[in-house]
Formats: structure tokens, sequence, C-alpha cells
């Protein structure tokens, strides 16, 4: 719309703030206190609402931005269905996209790659799904999770150590380390891959009592 000012006179704001899909108005864009002689034209800012992974309303779904994990899942999820129907959600204008451990296993290890539809080739940020005393992603907590902890303890593996020693006796980064394993397996939050944690899920695993998904600790 246009508006007569006269030379000299204060430039109004327009009545009415404008709209736009996911995006926030932030003000006009008058870089004049008084009329100038001339046209000028205001246009409104618009700031765009950030892209953000969420839980689903009333999930038990956890989203720790920190180290970008979610926890709070459900045991045995064979199909992506499972996570967009009740544990993931976006706030704005995006997406997110999931790529399984391995066909039918959304498990430990299960990436969740967020986008934002102006760029929808490029993620904007990328999650790893941990389900406690799932090691090895199929997202069930079964006796040969059990197994995967003991090796681990007992060195026949060895996954848990973020750095090691070379021949040399230098110290080099593990190139197996496995952040997320190590956060399934430590089920007594020692910091340590061992006896320990393999019994809780072994007698998880054998329905003796679950394993909280929120807290990571047996229920």
């Amino acid at each position: 719309a246009t508006e007569m000012v006269k030379f000299g006179d204060e430039i109004p704001e327009p009545e009415s703030a404008p709209t736009k899909e996911h995006y926030d108005f932030k003000g006009w864009n008058i870089t004049y206190d008084k009329m100038p002689a001339m046209n000028i034209t205001v246009e409104p800012i618009f700031e765009r609402i950030p892209v953000k992974l969420i839980p689903m309303a009333g999930s038990t779904t956890v989203i720790d931005r920190d180290i970008n994990v979610i926890t709070g899942l459900r045991e045995y999820m064979t199909s992506e269905d499972i996570l967009r129907n009740s544990y993931l959600d976006v706030e704005g204008d995006g997406f997110f996209t999931i790529t399984p451990v391995a066909s039918k296993q959304y498990g430990t290890g299960t990436k969740v790659e967020l986008y934002d539809n102006i760029d929808p080739t490029t993620p904007i940020e990328t999650y790893v799904i941990v389900v406690y005393g799932d090691i090895n992603g199929d997202s069930a907590v079964q006796a040969v999770d059990s197994t995967y902890a003991d090796d681990e303890g007992l060195m026949v593996t060895n996954w848990s150590e973020e750095f090691i020693y070379d021949a040399s006796g230098n110290q080099i980064a593990n190139p197996n380390y496995n952040p997320y394993k190590v956060m399934a397996a430590d089920l007594n939050g020692d910091g340590i891959i061992d006896a320990t944690d393999a019994t809780i899920i072994g007698n998880a695993s054998i329905f003796m009592f679950k394993i909280d998904q929120v807290t990571g600790r047996p229920a």
C-alpha cells in the first residue's frame, strides 16, 4: 500500500504486522526518522524460525543436544514408522531422515539427520539413537548384548576406550572406539564396561527386570 507522508514529517509504521509462514516478524526497515525528499519503501523484516528436532508430544523421548544423542525410546523397533509416529517430531519448516543400523534394526547407532527445507540436501544436525542395553544395534536387549559387554570387559574386544597405546607406547585415538555402544552398555554408570554390565544386560534379556530407557538404569 502507498501512503503519502509530507517532507520532514515522522514516518509512521504500518498499522498491521505482516505474517509469513515459518518466519517471525521482527519489525520494519525504516532507516529515516523523518520523511526525506524522495520516495522510500518500507519493508517488513522477517527472521526464519529455526528448524528443531523435538520429542513427540506426550512421548518419553530424551534429546540430548550437548552430545546429539536420542534416548527414551522403546525396545524392538523394527520400523522407522515407530520413531516417526511415537517419538520424534520437527519444529519449523524441516524434516528428518532415519538411517538404521541394518535392515529393520533401529537401535543403538541409528542415525537421525535433520534438514531445513530451504536446503533439503544438507543436514543441519545429526543425532544418534541409543537404546540402553542394546549394543549390537537391533534395538532388543538380548543375551548377545550381554556377551558383547562381557567380551569388552575381558578385553577380547576394545571399543570402550577412547585412546589406546601403539607399539611404541604412544597414546593414539582408538579407531574402534564407539561412544554410543559405551553409553548403551554402561548400565551401572561407572564408566567401565565389565561383567557387572554384562550381568545387568543378561538379566534384562530374560525379563528379570526392564532397563529404564530414560535413565539407562534397571527399573
